[in-house]
This record gives C-alpha cells, structure tokens and sequence, in this order.
C-alpha cells in the first residue's frame, strides 16, 4: 500500500470515528449504573399497623397516558421507537413513593420504517419470540434532588433475558389520587446481550436513550 493510500485511508477512518459524536442522542443524558442484582432478595420485614394504616393502595399504571421511547444511533443516522402496550402498577406512603413496577410487552414496539421494526425485534436485537418482555421492579427509591430530578430509583430492569440492577435518577409527581414519574437516562445494550454490531461501515452505538414518562392513577 503506497503512503498517499495511507493517508486517505486513515483520513476515512478518522472521519468515520468521528460521525457517532455528533448523532448521539444520549448526549446530555445521565448513563444508568448497572450491576448484577443481588443474589437473594433481602427477607420481606412487617409494615407496622401505623404505617399500613397511611399506606395507599397501588395505583395503576395508565397506558393511554404513559410513554415508554428509546433512541438508537449508527454513524449515519439515529431511530426512534416506541412501545405501545405497557402496564405496571406504583404504591406510595401517603406522598412518598416506596415502589414501582412496569411491564413492557415488546410485540407492541413502533417503528419506522418496518423494516426497522421487523429487524428489531429479531434475535439480533429484542428476540421478541423468545423474550416476549422487558421488565423493571424497582428495589429502592430514595430522594435525591439533582437538576429536574427529584428520586433516585434503583431496580432490576429485564431485557431479552437478562436482569441487571440499575439505578437512575427520575422526577415523581403525586398529586391527589395520580402520579407520574419520568425519567431519561443511557443503557450500554451490550449489557443485556444486543450484540449485533450492525454494518462494518455504519456501526451500531452502544449506548440507547431510555425515555420514559409513567402515569399511574385513574385516566
């Protein structure tokens, strides 16, 4: 290979490099801690009769309301998608939250175009057959104010298979009998097993935005 050869070949490669900065829609986004859950849930302790006497009964989880969005980007270009049926529930302590749990049904993605969709939803990416749900149990929600966030949220969120325990920070709102929590952070797919490198001249970036925007309560 001569030098000028060289040269444009690491000028290319440079450039190439360089594209997923500037499409990265995660940018700006808080990257959700991940690790393995615990090996044992920690033994269930009794709610006292006081504290069960405020205890409010779990809210429902409104799916015309709520919005569960994901970004991916390649080099040349980044896709939106959606889920369309999701449901879950959230209880409270009169006004503090004390946990929450969502069902993602991943048949119900949205996509475009369908191609997209029908790509995704093979085993290079959700393995939708074998793994029909993604889900999230949250072990703990903590206040903890920090920019637009007003909790920090760590559960065991289920992906194709795998379960990791992340934790995020997120805004929750109780107001009378609803609430809503919403939070937008970055996963590395890697870690739940998506793999799938995409073409060698447009690869596939790591991280995914997770956006979510949860109603629970009476529509």
């Amino acid at each position: 290979m001569s030098r000028r050869t060289l040269l444009c070949w690491t000028h290319l490669l440079i450039f190439a490099a360089s594209l997923p900065a500037c499409n990265d829609p995660t940018a700006g986004a808080p990257k959700a801690k991940v690790a393995d859950p615990a090996a044992k849930a920690a033994p269930a302790q009794a709610v006292p009769a006081a504290a069960e006497a405020h205890a409010t009964k779990p809210l429902a989880l409104d799916p015309t309301r709520s919005k569960v969005r994901f970004v991916g980007a390649k080099v040349t270009a980044s896709h939106d998608g959606s889920f369309s049926k999701v449901a879950g529930e959230a209880t409270f302590d009169g006004t503090t939250p004390k946990a929450v749990a969502v069902t993602v049904h991943v048949a119900s993605l949205e996509a475009e175009p369908p191609k997209l969709r029908e790509h995704l939803l093979s085993d290079d990416f959700f393995a939708a057959e074998r793994h029909p749900t993604a889900t999230f149990r949250s072990t703990a929600i903590v206040p903890k104010a920090a920019g637009d966030s007003t909790h920090e949220v760590t559960g065991d969120l289920t992906l194709r298979g795998t379960t990791k325990r992340i934790t995020v920070p997120a805004r929750i709102e109780i107001e009378g009998s609803k609430a809503r929590g919403r939070a937008r952070f970055s996963i590395d797919r890697k870690d739940f097993g998506i793999v799938y490198p995409g073409m060698k001249d447009d690869l596939i970036q790591d991280e995914v935005l997770l956006d979510l925007d949860l109603v629970f309560g009476p529509s």
